[in-house]
């Protein structure tokens, strides 16, 4: 249900606990970063499973931020998603941005452009 919703919902950031009933939080994240249209939503993952080495380096490098239940203050978790979205926000800009230049536009083109 978790994965589905994701892929209808494209949603800007996924808060995602690890042990969640009935499905596994790392087949979730497996999911959303196999997925050409979800794989850029940040994920925080929010836990209290003891996780091994090599649960840790998956998840180094697929999260946002991983943060241990019980080891961190609500304030903390609401300072992630803000950092988070303002980071999906500045990307996003920049994409609009680079959409707005010409391709194959040199430096003076540029400079030229801008400055009208």
């Amino acid at each position: 249900e978790a994965i589905t919703l994701v892929q209808m919902e494209h949603p800007d950031i996924i808060v995602l606990d690890l042990m969640m009933p009935g499905v596994d939080g790392f087949d979730v994240l497996e999911s959303v970063k196999a997925n050409k249209d979800t794989r850029g939503i940040p994920i925080i993952v929010v836990t209290a499973k003891e996780l091994t080495k090599k649960e840790r380096q998956v998840l180094n490098k697929g999260v946002e931020t991983l943060l241990q239940k019980g080891l961190f203050e609500q304030q903390e978790l609401l300072a992630d998603v803000a950092s988070a979205l303002d980071r999906l926000s500045m990307n996003s800009q920049r994409q609009d941005t680079a959409k707005d230049e010409p391709e194959n536009e040199t430096t003076p083109q540029k400079i030229a452009r801008e400055s009208k």
